[in-house]
This record gives structure tokens, sequence and C-alpha cells, in this order.
């Protein structure tokens, strides 16, 4: 089951800019399990009624705010910086965690508009795995410029931002309002 993207958001500037000798982002509390550092899945429900007391424009405020330190961190870094791998990320580099972050942007930002226009985003599978996604991704990416994909992250988070915003509350924060998300709201998409 795929993790919110505002949740890579927050946790990967904040890893990109303690790797890069800057320090942690309030938008990616300490006290977050470590299940929510880029490439380690997570759960949904990890934070019960997180989004219950929220509306459209904390929401958005909230996902703007973490993705500041994504977005300060990969302007941060020199082209050199972008090849080198990420501490505890097997391997992983900047240029990786970013891509990442925007395929999971671009991902909700698609299943936001296709549902809310009436279309099934894509079946689904029961045996999906998220680590063999992570894969197929790190692979897609892998022999980009770092250019191309830091304009492909930003823009990401634009359509994301966008999607949300053409959106109702009714339609972001309703369990049960869309039948393809189960128990889930919009706003986990």
């Amino acid at each position: 089951e795929q993790v919110p993207a505002i949740t890579y958001v927050a946790a990967a500037g904040s890893e990109l800019a303690k790797d890069s000798g800057g320090s942690a982002s309030p938008a990616a509390p300490a006290d977050w399990p470590a299940s929510f550092r880029v490439g380690i899945t997570a759960e949904r429900g990890a934070f019960p009624g997180m989004l219950s007391a929220m509306d459209k424009q904390t929401f958005l405020a909230d996902i703007r705010a973490s993705h500041e330190p994504l977005a300060a961190a990969v302007a941060a870094l020199s082209e050199g910086a972008w090849t080198e791998p990420i501490r505890d990320m097997d391997g992983w580099t900047r240029k990786d965690a970013v891509a990442h972050v925007g395929w999971w942007s671009d991902h909700s930002a698609r299943v936001i508009t296709a549902l809310r226009e009436g279309r099934v985003p894509y079946q689904q599978d029961p045996n999906f795995d998220i680590d063999a996604q992570n894969r197929a991704i790190l692979e897609e990416f892998r022999n980009r410029p770092a250019s191309e994909v830091r304009v492909f992250e930003t823009e990401a988070f634009e359509r994301l931002v966008a999607a949300i915003e053409a959106a109702s509350e009714d339609e972001l924060f309703t369990s049960d309002r869309f039948a393809w998300l189960g128990d889930d709201t919009l706003a986990t998409a």
C-alpha cells in the first residue's frame, strides 16, 4: 500500500538536508517512525485521525510547508552531489530519492485527478509489492540527468498541489467517497 506523497516529501527533504550537512526539518518530526524515511515502506493509518481535523487550506499549507525542506535541499545541491549515495539508503543517490518523491507525487496527482473525473486510476493488484514498484522507479530514472529529475519532481509537486486545489473538502476528507480507495480518503492518495 502506498504512503501519502506528503509523507515522502517531508521525509525526503529532511534526509537530503541531513545528508548534505543541514539539519532535520521541523516538517519531518524526529518522533516519526523510521519507516517514513524515503525508500522504506510504511502502512497507512500510522497517524489515526491525522487528517480528520484538517481543512483543505490547512492541508495545502502543510503540503507546501513539508515540500520546502526538499526544495531547499535540492536547490543547494551541487552538480556532483546528485550522484553521491545517501547514508543508510542502500546505494540510493540524492537523484534517486528526488526522482522517487517526484514519481509518488505524480502518482498521487494522477489518482486524485482520475477519481474526481469518475475514472479508475488503474487496476489495483492484490499482490502489489511496493519494494518492486520502488525498484522500477529507481530503474526508470537511473540514467536520466539530474536536471531532468529536478524538473520532473518540481512539476510533479505542482501537479499534486493543483489536483488538491481542484478538489472539494468533501472529496478530500470523506471516507468511502471513492469506492476505489476503500475506507481511505482522497487526501491519503
